[in-house]
């Protein structure tokens, strides 16, 4: 486990049901580049399950600053990439 794995499972350490939701990250391989978290799955359906996942993924890394987006990539090769922050309407408001 590394320490984006360790970061993610620290946070939700204490909801159990949330933890086995969260079993398939194990799997991955959680890296960071500039900008973004880049979670490499295993293959197109685990890039799936993570995609589901990823209300739960992005908590704990906005509450650290860590990353504008996080990558999702299968074996190196297919990507998705997901804002960090979703803006709401009220942030264009001047």
């Amino acid at each position: 486990m590394n320490r984006f794995q360790t970061l993610i499972f620290s946070f939700y350490r204490e909801d159990l049901d949330t933890l086995r939701i969260l079993s398939p990250v194990q799997d991955c391989m959680i890296t960071r580049n500039k900008e973004s978290i880049c979670i490499d799955c295993l293959n197109s359906s685990h890039l799936d399950q993570i995609s589901y996942l990823l209300p739960l993924l992005r908590t704990p890394f906005l509450l650290l600053g860590i990353g504008r987006q996080i990558v999702l990539y299968n074996k190196g090769n297919f990507r998705r990439a997901y804002p960090m922050k979703i803006p709401f309407h009220s942030d264009f408001l001047v």
